[in-house]
């Protein structure tokens, strides 16, 4: 799908309301061992016929999240990407295996229908996620950046996990992805139940107090979207960073979650559910996806997130709730425009 199409497609999806965005895991192994990483290792996968089923079931999404474990650690990594309908394709990586990695990276993108954003995993300076991710990682990760980024038709951009250890050296290192050349840098807080229990989110008030230098780093980024794209970007950065300290702060939801209505996660063992925190619901081997949606186990699991059960700052449900969510999506629009 041609990006001049996506306003159109987000459109039809916010007067619908319906499935826009899927994080698909494909696999629990990694050839790392992240003190930040909440996802257990594993080493079921399913066939690359599970996903050509999956596919069949899906409407056209809005974007579809790749989750991992390393996802390039799978060969057939290609065969599955292309078989979805998607607007958005997002890839993360450690970007450890070089090698690896580039010539899947150009075999997808020459097969994927819609735009491909690989976001390399990055927590700071060279020391510090070196000290998270294991000695000699960066220097990995960006020579990978450095050949991703000459490849036609891919945004590539830099994905950090933000914790109390790492938040005092991200401005400085905010600024310094800049000048690398990236199309962009999401940062977002340590969710789950991390490897190293103990790592903790920043407290909020000091993601409060450092929200204004970290955001000032992130405008101008327009993941080819243009000038009002770049401003309707940052203005969403700006509001899911003072959403999640208020999240932090008051320990509920602060903007009605979504997840099980337009958003929901499979995972390796070939179960789905409504979020990536929460259990699954059921397993797909012996039932159809449309048919575990409708069934009571997910209304209960949704009603329970809808009432306000939970609370988290998860990065994806978070957008899919905000951009969902009539009177944030004005915020951003008006605040874009110059109106607030």
């Amino acid at each position: 799908m041609s990006m001049p199409n996506l306003p159109a497609f987000y459109l039809k999806h916010l007067i619908k309301d319906t499935l826009s965005s899927v994080t698909l895991y494909v696999t629990q192994r990694c050839n790392l061992a992240c003190r930040t990483c909440f996802v257990q290792p594993g080493s079921e996968e399913p066939a690359l016929s599970f996903y050509e089923n999956l596919a069949r079931q899906l409407p056209r999404l809005m974007w579809l999240d790749i989750g991992g474990g390393e996802p390039f650690l799978r060969h057939d990594l290609p065969q599955i990407c292309s078989l979805f309908d998607t607007a958005i394709l997002g890839i993360p990586t450690n970007g450890y295996d070089r090698k690896t990695i580039v010539p899947m990276v150009k075999e997808i993108a020459s097969r994927t229908r819609g735009r491909l954003v690989i976001s390399l995993s990055v927590d700071g300076p060279e020391p510090m996620h070196d000290a998270i991710r294991g000695r000699g990682t960066w220097q990995r990760a960006w020579s990978t950046f450095e050949e991703v980024r000459g490849i036609d038709g891919v945004a590539l951009k830099v994905n950090t996990v933000i914790t109390g250890e790492n938040l005092p050296s991200l401005k400085e290192f905010a600024a310094w992805v800049r000048s690398r050349g990236a199309d962009g840098h999401s940062l977002m807080l340590l969710r789950g139940d991390p490897r190293d229990s103990s790592l903790r989110p920043p407290p909020p008030e000091s993601l409060r107090d450092a929200g204004p230098g970290l955001l000032a780093e992130l405008r101008g980024y327009r993941y080819a979207h243009g000038a009002l794209g770049a401003r309707l970007l940052w203005e969403y950065h700006r509001l899911a960073w003072a959403l999640s300290v208020r999240t932090l702060q008051q320990k509920r939801q602060v903007v009605p979650c979504l997840a099980g209505r337009n958003y929901l996660v499979v995972w390796p063992n070939r179960t789905a559910g409504p979020c990536e925190l929460l259990p699954p619901v059921g397993s797909l081997d012996d039932t159809a996806l449309d048919a575990l949606i409708r069934s009571p186990q997910w209304s209960r699991q949704c009603s329970f997130i809808a009432q306000g059960g939970c609370w988290c700052t998860h990065n994806c449900a978070l957008l899919a709730s905000i951009l969902f969510h009539p009177p944030s999506l004005a915020r951003i629009a008006f605040a874009a425009m110059g109106l607030s």
